[in-house]
């Protein structure tokens, strides 16, 4: 997928109900505000994802598979600038170097964060800096991979007495799952493209 059919696709679709089965918890108003950004750089084959892996020495959720991203601070002036901010402090990349899209619907977290997905395309290549005590490697998965359904997989779970569905998706020795993969699938949706299986 190129940038103008990503632009055009997501500017045409009504923004749908997220698939967010925390949104409902009794607290969720008391959940804390976060933030991460789904960075795009368009090359030779369209548009690619920016991820990253999380340390291992994290004490929640070592070693997965996530966007660059964060609760917000006191000093952040919105949720925008809270993503970019980690973005920045995470993997190096600019703020300046962004170019904004939108949002997504706010996505409730089992670690109890509401968080906001910011969408943006990376305007100039840039070298990544890692924060080796947040993350261990960034990377890019390509946007039509991702949108591919025979790429994405869903199970139901059964969790404090509530059914809930788990994304997972695979890319060369990959696996993403958890709230970066749900969403992901939020994002392929919103497109226009099929379900995960």
């Amino acid at each position: 997928m190129r940038r103008q059919q990503f632009l055009s696709q997501f500017s045409l679709a009504t923004m749908g109900k997220s698939e967010d089965p925390l949104a409902r918890h009794p607290q969720a108003n008391l959940f804390q505000p976060a933030s991460v950004l789904l960075a795009m750089e368009e090359r030779g084959d369209g548009l690619n994802l920016l991820l990253t892996r999380r340390s291992p020495h994290l004490r929640h959720h070592a070693n997965q598979i996530s966007f660059p991203g964060g609760k917000q601070d006191d000093t952040d002036l919105n949720l925008w600038h809270t993503a970019t901010r980690e973005a920045w402090e995470e993997v190096g990349l600019p703020p300046e170097h962004l170019h904004r899209i939108g949002q997504l619907p706010d996505f409730h977290t089992i670690s109890r964060f509401r968080m906001q997905p910011q969408l943006a395309f990376i305007e100039q290549p840039f070298a990544p800096k890692l924060s080796l005590d947040e993350v261990s490697e960034c990377f890019y998965v390509p946007l039509g991979h991702l949108l591919d359904p025979n790429n994405r997989e869903s199970m139901v779970v059964s969790r404090r007495g509530g059914e809930h569905r788990v994304y997972f998706m695979f890319y060369q020795n990959y696996k993403i799952w958890g709230a970066t993969a749900a969403v992901i699938e939020q994002l392929v949706r919103h497109l226009g493209y099929p379900a995960a299986k």
